[in-house]
């Protein structure tokens, strides 16, 4: 991992917590080293004035939604927060796996990243939507073992939250689009 990115990591392990590691640097802990040039991040924080001390003691706040979404400058590297009150966990199947079946790495000798599981990375790239996303899903379903029925109920939500993601996602992964929903 490089070193500024792993350096950004520690200062946030020690200095927040109830995170977890999404987006394209997620990935290389699964062995798929993708370029990027941010940090992304899911965080459960009900109170969000209290986020946005803790932000603005971690680095530069550049952008702080009240709709959930903060970007805050850390030694150079920008890290992007999709930040969601615990009681939305309840409310989404794929929120609430991103934060409960997280996996732990070891980033040094005392210190563990949580990074989302596989299918969680899969579901947020899809509905993420763009092409480079779309590119990541695939290499993640060709080479990256996963629960496929966990995907599939949390693709069912996504599907839900944006129909346009369905078209897509029946355009270049039909093997995991229900043709036929159940009631």
């Amino acid at each position: 991992m490089i070193s500024r990115f792993a350096k950004v990591l520690l200062r946030l392990c020690t200095t927040l917590s109830d995170w977890v590691l999404v987006g394209s640097l997620a990935f290389r802990f699964y062995g798929y080293d993708r370029v990027t040039v941010d940090i992304d991040l899911f965080w459960i924080a009900d109170d969000f004035q209290e986020a946005y001390r803790k932000l603005s003691n971690l680095g530069s706040v550049e952008l702080f939604l009240e709709d959930g979404f903060a970007r805050v400058v850390v030694e150079g590297i920008a890290v992007e927060f999709i930040i969601v009150p615990a009681e939305l966990l309840e409310k989404s199947i794929l929120l609430k796996n991103t934060a409960v079946r997280a996996r732990e790495f070891t980033l040094s000798s005392d210190i563990k990243v949580r990074v989302a599981a596989p299918e969680e990375l899969v579901a947020l790239k899809i509905l993420a939507g763009r092409h480079k996303d779309f590119a990541d899903a695939a290499y993640f379903l060709e080479n990256v073992e996963m629960d496929r029925s966990v995907l599939m109920q949390e693709l069912k939500e996504v599907f839900e939250w944006n129909p346009e993601r369905k078209a897509l996602c029946e355009k270049f992964f039909p093997e995991l689009v229900d043709r036929n929903p159940h009631p």
